[in-house]
């Protein structure tokens, strides 16, 4: 009876589905697989998790294809579909030009990681840390749509001192000056 209370408890926790077994294994910063003959970091760094407006959600809750299975687990998570839960947000993006760009196939339209970053380490906007903190937006938005970049070209903008002009504009004064957000 020992014996089945043991493994009865060993393999519960083989299923057990808590962020802690997952960084069991993800918080091992050489842990790699290849994929399509490039190698890929699965290293997911516990301590800033910890600190991300993720940190409440339990890893399969994005990776839902992974719920129930054995650890440790021998397919590959999908990527996660920010859409599951910012279903407002996705509908917001999708109705903005650079949600239409990407549904029109244009390589340049950005998506949710290319302004917020790693799912494993976005911060809340409040975070003056975050890249999407209000504060920081003229920076971000900057990142394509400056003088000289793809975005400019591709779209004729035909604008130069591209941020300087806002930041001297009254909207760049009321939030780089006046802190209005």
């Amino acid at each position: 009876l020992a014996v089945i209370f043991f493994f009865s408890g060993s393999v519960r926790s083989a299923v057990a589905q808590e962020n802690k077994d997952c960084f069991d294994c993800h918080d091992d910063i050489t842990l790699n697989v290849k994929r399509n003959g490039v190698s890929v970091s699965l290293y997911v760094n516990k301590k800033t998790f910890s600190g991300s407006a993720h940190k409440s959600v339990k890893c399969v809750g994005c990776h839902a294809e992974l719920a129930g299975k054995e650890l440790p687990h021998d397919e590959f998570a999908s990527r996660a579909q920010c859409a599951s839960c910012h279903t407002q947000q996705q509908r917001f993006y999708d109705e903005g030009l650079h949600g239409q760009a990407k549904k029109q196939g244009d390589p340049l339209a950005p998506g949710c990681l290319d302004c917020h970053g790693s799912p494993h380490e976005i911060l809340s906007a409040r975070d003056t840390r975050s890249p999407v903190t209000a504060i920081k937006i003229p920076a971000l938005c900057g990142r394509c749509h400056h003088e000289g970049s793809p975005v400019q070209i591709k779209y004729d903008i035909p604008q130069s001192n591209i941020l300087e002009n806002y930041s001297e504009s009254m909207h760049g004064e009321g939030l780089l000056k006046k802190g209005l957000i």
